[in-house]
């Protein structure tokens, strides 16, 4: 492999794949809700996350039939054991497999997942997870990206049910052709979002409350269709934008969903629409997160444009990876506080905006020493920020000690290492 490969491969790995004036009434329903800092269920026990695997059968728009495989983590009573997820690298957790009840206490919220290029519904299980336990219903499926040039062939990391498809170096090769396919060519970008995601993303939603309403299923009864969020990691992040209306098409908004969190996710292709997205959105990203689709562009961008109430995090010492499951590609160390900040602040979200939860809106007037920037809006012209914004680096930035600070170079020449090692194996 020629090191201007490599360059071109870690560069990729840097920026992007894995883990892309309104008033809101907040809805009335479903006021009965877990304590947000310790879930409980009807009976005082704490909640344990269900795990349950279900394909949905599905017909794309040029009549070919795919089988979208979809991870379900949800609230029960049962007991949880150690579960080992295969990602691009194993994450343990703890679940009840194929739990066959659903925690009494419902009905619960339907959060979809939606993740990066390239990656699986398990890619952020540590979230989901969290979720289940928090008393929320959570929908990650696999959505099916494409190798380049043809865009016929699925390639993926790994995928629910398959384990590890492709390598490291096949994916990151593929990644760097398809940014640069994307950004040479915004239509087909839009194309690629409708045939791979968008249309996906609501078919999710239509089987989920279809087994919502099916007598003797595990969910039914189980999902309060009112309350529906979802939340996305880049490429993941962009799909959920489209959703929520910064699509320049209106057909593909879902109004279905409610309230939104995004990861690490750049504007691009979206970047002159953000004004039209009307429903309740965080966005958090890293001080060290880079956006290589469209134009460099600020990732406060998304706040910016978006209605209120609207959130933007910038999360201390973190990359693009940090929101993904704990992976050895970030080049700083494990999530910890980090990632316990970003699911208590997602989840906190969520419960006020899809469980009206009056002590998740306390808990929202805080920051945590996770973060090095918070800005918030929850009513127009209520502006509350806290901390400096750092600068976010350019996506022209060399991925080599070359620019961006002595401490930054440091950074990138370990991730550099490490990525080479990776190669040598």
């Amino acid at each position: 492999m020629s090191k201007a490969l490599i360059l071109a491969i870690v560069f990729v790995a840097i920026a992007v794949i894995l883990n892309a004036g309104y008033q809101y009434r907040k809805p009335a329903e479903n006021k009965k809700t877990a304590d947000s800092s310790v879930f409980q269920s009807a009976n005082g026990k704490a909640y344990n996350a269900g795990l349950k695997i279900f394909d949905f059968p599905y017909v794309n728009s040029k009549g070919n039939r795919e089988n979208i495989t979809n991870a379900v983590w949800y609230p029960t009573e049962e007991k949880a054991k150690p579960y080992t997820y295969e990602t691009s690298q194993s994450y343990k957790g703890s679940v009840a497999f194929n739990a066959a009840t659903i925690a009494k206490g419902g009905p619960y919220p339907l959060v979809i997942y939606v993740h990066g290029g390239f990656a699986s519904g398990y890619s952020a299980a540590y979230f989901g997870e969290h979720l289940a336990r928090a008393g929320y219903i959570v929908a990650a499926p696999d959505f099916i990206d494409t190798l380049p040039p043809s865009y016929t062939e699925p390639i993926a990391f790994s995928t629910i049910k398959g384990g590890k498809e492709s390598s490291m170096t096949e994916v990151f090769a593929a990644a760097k052709q398809w940014i640069a396919d994307m950004n040479n060519d915004r239509e087909f970008f839009l194309a690629y979002l409708a045939e791979h995601r968008l249309n996906h993303f609501s078919f999710v939603i239509d089987k989920m409350i279809e087994e919502n309403r099916k007598s003797g299923a595990l969910f039914y009864g189980a999902i309060n269709e009112s309350a529906i969020g979802a939340f996305g990691h880049s490429e993941g992040g962009i799909t959920v934008l489209g959703k929520i209306g910064a699509h320049p098409t209106s057909a593909f908004r879902d109004s279905r969903v409610k309230a939104a969190l995004i990861f690490s996710a750049p504007a691009a292709p979206f970047e002159q629409t953000l004004n039209q997205i009307a429903v309740p959105i965080m966005v958090m990203v890293g001080d060290d997160d880079r956006a290589a689709l469209g134009p460099d562009l600020p990732r406060r961008i998304i706040y910016n444009e978006a209605s209120t109430p609207k959130y933007h995090i910038v999360v201390k010492d973190a990359d693009h990876f940090t929101f993904g499951n704990p992976s050895r590609l970030s080049v700083f160390k494990g999530g910890g506080k980090k990632t316990e900040s970003i699911k208590r602040y997602g989840t906190a979200f969520f419960n006020v905006y899809l469980k009206n939860d009056a002590a998740s809106e306390n808990a929202l007037q805080k920051t945590d020493p996770a973060w090095a920037y918070y800005i918030k809006e929850e009513k127009l012209g209520d502006i509350k920020e806290w901390g400096v914004e750092p600068e976010q680096p350019s996506a022209n930035e060399p991925p080599l000690g070359i620019g961006g600070g002595e401490a930054r170079n440091s950074i990138r020449e370990r991730i550099m290492k490490r990525i080479l090692e990776k190669f040598k194996r």
